[in-house]
């Protein structure tokens, strides 16, 4: 599976990989509208960071969020920014 999300970040536009894509950026535009109504503990980075591989492996399975998944421009910012080691 990490194969897959690695050769993604060769197939993704430059923006996907933006060095704006912080922590704070996540929070505010990803987990805190998508994630946080279900998931509170998700709130902080370090929480979700200890988990970014779980995460990642629901997001690709289509199985998070259960609504029927993130836009395909959002899914692919968020599992750059994990392959990224979910930079702060």
């Amino acid at each position: 599976m990490r194969l897959g999300r690695l050769l993604l970040l060769f197939l993704l536009p430059c923006a996907a990989c933006s060095a704006g894509d912080g922590w704070d950026n996540f929070a505010e535009t990803v987990f805190d509208r998508r994630c946080l109504p279900c998931h509170a503990g998700y709130g902080s980075y370090e929480i979700v960071r200890e988990d970014s591989e779980k995460i990642a492996g629901k997001i690709e399975s289509g199985a998070m969020p259960p609504d029927g998944g993130l836009p395909p421009d959002v899914r692919r910012r968020v599992l750059a920014w994990i392959d990224r080691g979910g930079p702060e």
